[in-house]
């Protein structure tokens, strides 16, 4: 799968709630996240990752760690999700932006599995992706559905 697919996932998840906007980084800022989706007030940045095996893995890029950085230092909500292809079918792990450090130089499934606070397998549960990222959740929630 490619991200522009996983885009297409998420658009046809929950495009028609709010103003969301695909963005083409290099068109407009050197490492910014793929999707910008703004409901209700809640304005909240989502870089999207499929998992590569023939680049190794999951990649981060340095200008997307500086990206989230700059962001998340004047209070934004970022957020990563990321997609993998297991035997039993896709996997996908909402990873807060806050998280980013531990991720830039790890391209394992594991590791970005251990920084998710979510992990969602064949399909996402749309209103709780929803309410984890406006929430801008960044530990794991005991119960996603009250967030």
């Amino acid at each position: 799968m490619s991200e522009a697919k996983l885009w297409t996932t998420v658009k046809n998840g929950v495009g028609h709630i709010g103003h969301w906007d695909r963005i083409e980084s290099h068109a407009v800022s050197q490492g910014r996240p793929d999707v910008n989706w703004c409901h209700e007030g809640d304005v909240v940045d989502i870089e999207l990752k499929v998992y590569n095996p023939k680049k190794g893995g999951f990649i981060l890029r340095a200008n997307q760690n500086a990206w989230m950085a700059n962001r998340l230092r004047h209070g934004g909500k970022v957020f990563i999700l990321a997609r993998f292809d297991s035997v039993g079918g896709p996997i996908y792990l909402l990873i807060p932006g806050t998280r980013r450090k531990e991720l830039i130089h790890e391209r394992s499934y594991e590791a970005w599995h251990n920084q998710s606070i979510w992990a969602w397998e064949q399909k996402v549960d749309w209103q709780m992706f929803r309410n984890l990222v406006r929430s801008g959740m960044e530990t794991l929630p005991e119960n996603p559905n009250s967030v």
